[in-house]
């Protein structure tokens, strides 16, 4: 199955929020799936940690 997360799924991804459904957590997880983050994602993530609305995890990459 191929996956686009938007901006809040990403979001809640890195921070292990209870928001993000234990089956949709799954899908995300699942090594046979293939995960997608548009690039405009990045671009609203860099907005929101140069207004100080978020902080940028660590593991952004991972």
């Amino acid at each position: 199955m191929r996956l686009l997360l938007d901006t809040q799924v990403v979001l809640w991804c890195f921070e292990n929020s209870r928001r993000l459904k234990a089956p949709i957590r799954r899908a995300i997880t699942d090594g046979a799936n293939r995960v997608y983050v548009s690039a405009v994602t990045a671009w609203e993530l860099a907005i929101k940690a140069s207004l100080g609305k978020i902080e940028i995890p660590d593991n952004i990459e991972s």
